[in-house]
């Protein structure tokens, strides 16, 4: 299971670079994230469900440069991470959303498309303006990415390979010396 943990939340944040990261990601952020996932037979038939919470907590920011304590898993495991503008990062949140296009690629440079804007709402009854961001690989994933259109907060991610069906939502924010922006 916490094998499964980690892999679910990696999915989520795969391939997610920023090309500036938005001024609100300070030290002492912190942002969790609920990931579930589930396996997908030859059949279609999912089996082998689990989810997990990640929390990520920024620890540092020099720039383009943040430095993140993540937290996963059960029993929870933590591990330290940066992420660089235009560089891979498995934990990163955010989209540039003055220029999404070239803030998130896939695992090897892959170009996601903008599909559009929509109104979201999630499970607690959270409005958002979202755009989405789409990158398909035929046969190999496809991927969905909800993000805050003024902000560039990752609202949620859909995630999808041929084996493995995951989904990662916003759970809650909280800024430095502040309370919680959302619950």
């Amino acid at each position: 299971m916490r094998l499964m943990a980690v892999y679910i939340a990696l999915l989520f944040f795969v391939g997610a670079c920023a090309a500036n990261v938005p001024s609100w990601v300070q030290p002492g952020l912190v942002v969790t994230y609920e990931s579930k996932a589930a396996n997908v037979d030859v059949s279609g038939n999912y089996n082998s469900p689990g989810s997990t919470i990640v929390t990520m907590q920024v620890i540092g920011r020099e720039e383009n440069k943040v430095q993140l304590e993540t937290t996963f898993g059960y029993p929870p495991s933590k591990s330290t991470s940066f992420c660089t503008e235009g560089l891979p990062c498995d934990w990163r949140f955010w989209v540039d959303p003055n220029d999404p296009l070239d803030s998130v690629v896939g695992m090897n440079g892959e170009k996601f498309k903008i599909l559009g804007e929509t109104p979201y709402s999630d499970a607690e009854g959270r409005n958002y303006n979202t755009i989405i961001l789409s990158l398909n690989l035929p046969g190999q994933l496809d991927n969905r990415i909800y993000y805050e259109k003024e902000s560039g907060l990752v609202i949620s991610s859909i995630l999808n390979y041929p084996y493995m069906h995951t989904t990662t939502t916003l759970k809650s924010i909280e800024f430095p010396s502040t309370t919680s922006k959302q619950n």
